[in-house]
């Protein structure tokens, strides 16, 4: 192999893809093949599940030396996935993608292009998904509008974890960001590099089923919020603020007019006490990233590494 090629690693997170990481992987590979100008090794992050993904991985990576393992010691998720295979990658250029082919790897030709010419983010934006259910559009609309209504680092819809990064970037998220609930899409656009954007049509899903279930997708965006944004707490304390007034007017009213209302006083109890428990519940969010923080526990434990 020539000496000035660039280096190119291709990462992707995996959980329970034993029916699709062999045709993820074949794709990958016949993409990679015609980069003729990159050295490119593809860094596969297992995420222990219940099938046999590991199994099948082993079986091709016993072929094929630029094929990299990581078996994570347990289920870490998506985002420490994403985080260790990072951390491993030592690359001119970075491309992540998910492994059940709704990332179509023939995409890399256009973010190889646009890293040459001079960006550090090439962002894909997904433009459409074939045969989505209403539900799916329809959480996956509400979530970037709450998030980029409620955190102070905007996230493009559509713009999920599908990206090209160059060498500077990864290097200053693996030396300078340590947070142990780490949002990569609002880390990298805090970040501020030159930024392209890709579009493209993720295909019908020809095996398995999408990992990020309307719960997971929500605990996400929950962390994105917290982990930007101190809006919730504003809010919280505007909302305290008006209820106090309201409560003064109102009891004051109450009194002079309707002594005897007390239903009226019982409901305006039980409003004011379940807001009171919401924003409870938003503080210790705030509070249980703290408490995170603080254990300073690994953001991931490696169990296995192939072909390193």
């Amino acid at each position: 192999m020539s000496a000035h090629l660039k280096t190119l690693t291709v990462i992707a997170p995996v959980y329970n893809e034993a029916n699709i990481i062999a045709d993820f992987y074949n794709a990958l590979k016949k993409e990679l093949l015609l980069e003729k100008e990159y050295n490119a090794t593809i860094l596969l992050v297992v995420d222990p599940g219940k099938d046999n993904t590991i199994t099948v991985l082993k079986k091709l990576s016993a072929n094929d030396a630029r094929l990299q393992v990581i078996t994570l010691s347990r289920r870490f998720g998506h985002q420490s996935s994403l985080i260790a295979g990072l951390d491993y990658a030592n690359a001119d250029a970075v491309v992540m993608l998910d492994a059940d082919l709704q990332h179509p790897p023939e995409v890399i030709h256009d973010l190889l292009r646009g890293f040459e010419a001079g960006f550090d983010i090439v962002q894909t934006v997904r433009l459409k998904t074939e045969n989505i259910g209403v539900l799916k559009n329809m959480s996956s609309r509400l979530y970037y509008f709450l998030i980029n209504k409620l955190s102070d680092t905007p996230v493009r819809p559509a713009a999920a974890d599908f990206r090209l990064m160059s060498r500077r970037l990864v290097d200053v998220i693996r030396t300078n960001f340590k947070e142990r609930n780490m949002f990569l899409r609002g880390v990298i656009g805090w970040i501020g590099y030159r930024t392209k954007y890709v579009e493209f049509r993720a295909p019908n899903r020809s095996a398995g089923e999408s990992k990020y279930t309307f719960i997971r997708l929500l605990r996400l965006g929950l962390a994105g919020v917290v982990a930007f944004s101190r809006k919730p707490l504003r809010l919280a304390f505007s909302f305290g603020l008006a209820l106090f007034l309201f409560g003064i007017i109102g009891g004051l009213v109450l009194v002079v007019i309707l002594p005897s209302w007390f239903s009226v006083l019982a409901a305006l109890v039980a409003i004011i006490g379940g807001i009171q428990l919401l924003f409870l519940g938003v503080i210790g969010e705030y509070i249980g990233a703290v408490f995170d923080e603080v254990k300073a526990r690994p953001l991931y434990l490696v169990d296995e590494k192939i072909n390193f």
